[in-house]
C-alpha cells in the first residue's frame, strides 16, 4: 500500500496526461473520415471489357476506431480518477500534530490539507513582519511605560540654546577736535533660553523584529514537517475508474 506523499508526487502528472489525452482524442474524433472505409468496384456487363474493372477499383481504409481510441483514453482517465478518489479519501484521514522544535504540541490532529494551506498563509504573514519599521540603531532607546506599552524614548534628550542677536560695539578711536570717534559694531547670537527635545517612537527594536521573524520561520518549518508526517498516511485501495466506464460503456 502506497503512502499519500507518493501519490501527491504523481498526481499532477496523471492529471496532465489525462488533459493531453483529452485533446488528442478530441482531435481524432473531429477527423470523421479516419473512421470510415469505402470500397468502390466496377462490374462491366460486357465480359470482353472485364479487364477494365481492376483499374477502376478504389479503396479507402479506416485508420481509427472509436472503441480502440477510447481504450487508450480510458486508461489515462481511470488512472486519474483512481488517484483522485484515493487522494481525497486519504486527505480526510491524513492528520498530524503541529510540533515545535522543543517538542511542544501547538496544534493537534491537523489535516494535511489544512497544514498545506497554513504553510502558504504563514509565508505571506512573514512578508508583513519583514516590513515592520525598527528603531534607529544609532541612538540609545529606553522603554517609556509612562507613555504606553512598547513605546520607546531616546535616553538623552536633545538640548539646544535659544539665541537672540545682540548688537555690540567697540570704540576703536576716541573722538578728537578734528575727528569723530571711530566705533565698530557687530551682532552676536546670545543664549536667552534652552530647548529640550524629547523623542519617542512606537517602532520595534531590531532584536524584537528578528526574534519574531525567526519564530515565524521556525513555525513554517514545523508545519512542513507536520505535513510530511501527515502525508505518510497510507492510501486506501479504492478503485472507481473501471466501474464508472463499465457503466458508461454498457451496451
Amino acid at each position: 500500500m502506497a503512502e499519500l506523499h507518493e501519490l501527491l508526487a504523481v498526481d499532477r502528472d496523471l492529471e496532465q496526461q489525462l488533459t493531453d489525452a483529452q485533446k488528442q482524442i478530441a482531435s481524432i474524433f473531429d477527423q470523421r473520415h479516419s473512421f470510415e472505409s469505402t470500397q468502390k468496384t466496377l462490374h462491366m456487363f460486357d465480359d470482353a471489357r472485364s479487364n477494365e474493372e481492376a483499374a477502376q477499383e478504389e479503396n479507402q481504409y479506416m485508420s481509427a476506431r472509436v472503441d480502440s481510441e477510447l481504450v487508450a483514453f480510458e486508461g489515462k482517465a481511470i488512472a486519474h480518477l483512481d488517484a483522485f478518489v484515493q487522494k481525497e479519501s486519504a486527505n480526510t484521514a491524513a492528520k498530524a500534530d503541529l510540533k515545535l522544535d522543543d517538542g511542544t504540541v501547538l496544534l493537534q490532529n491537523m489535516p494535511a490539507t489544512v497544514l498545506l494551506g497554513l504553510e502558504g498563509k504563514l509565508a505571506k504573514l512573514k512578508v508583513i513582519y519583514e516590513r515592520i519599521p525598527v528603531l534607529d540603531t544609532s541612538l540609545r532607546w529606553e522603554e517609556d511605560k509612562t507613555v504606553g506599552h512598547n513605546v520607546w524614548r531616546v535616553e538623552e534628550d536633545i538640548l539646544k540654546h535659544k539665541t537672540e542677536k545682540t548688537v555690540k560695539h567697540k570704540v576703536l578711536y576716541e573722538a578728537t577736535k578734528e575727528h569723530p570717534a571711530q566705533i565698530r559694531e557687530w551682532s552676536e547670537d546670545v543664549p536667552v533660553g534652552q530647548y529640550r527635545t524629547v523623542r519617542h517612537s512606537a517602532m520595534w527594536p531590531l532584536y524584537r523584529k528578528l526574534e519574531v521573524i525567526d519564530r515565524i520561520t521556525g513555525l513554517i518549518e514545523s508545519v512542513k514537517k507536520a505535513r510530511m508526517r501527515a502525508n505518510k498516511q497510507e492510501i486506501p485501495d479504492i478503485l472507481i475508474g473501471k466501474k464508472l466506464f463499465a457503466y458508461i460503456n454498457d451496451e
